[in-house]
């Protein structure tokens, strides 16, 4: 007897289900739950770090009212909460699900250069006036770091693995 009709999808060497075939969203939302805020934590200090080296440099990197530490923080805190919520639906949807986070998160960080970027053109609101070349270049540094951070530890100790 053909024991591969027997068996489910995933024993097949199918695609089957991310339960059936991997750690499941379950499992990889308990990995996630300790993965986030060490990410978190360490892309904040590394931010921080570079955004206080740069206003040493240059003080009107510190000195512009669009950043601050308080909103480095928060902006980690919501992108790399995006960041596991995509990995998690990418667990559960693909079959290689750490490729598929590389690529997203790549075309992430380049988007999101367009944030320092624009308001470097003066494209923020008018209560903050444009921020000098200085802190342009500062905050799409810090923008790079927390990709370099980020992605190799969601990478390297998240639920990248399908079976």
């Amino acid at each position: 007897m053909n024991t591969q009709l027997t068996k489910a999808p995933a024993d097949r060497g199918g695609r089957g289900t991310a339960g059936a075939s991997g750690p499941g969203v379950k499992a990889a939302a308990t990995r996630l739950a300790w993965l986030l805020p060490a990410t978190m934590l360490s892309v904040s200090v590394a931010d921080i770090a570079l955004y206080e080296v740069a206003g040493v440099l240059d003080p009107d990197v510190t000195g512009w009212a669009g950043a601050g530490a308080a909103q480095i923080i928060g902006a980690n805190a919501v992108y790399l909460s995006l960041a596991a919520m995509a990995l998690l639906v990418l667990v559960k949807l693909t079959r290689t699900p750490a490729r598929w986070f590389a690529v997203l998160a790549t075309i992430g960080v380049v988007a999101s250069l367009a944030l320092p970027i624009s308001a470097g053109l003066g494209e923020g609101t008018a209560a903050v006036p444009a921020p000098g070349l200085t802190t342009v270049i500062a905050l799409s540094a810090m923008h790079l770091v927390s990709y370099a951070i980020a992605v190799p530890m969601f990478l390297r100790l998240g639920p990248t693995k399908r079976g």
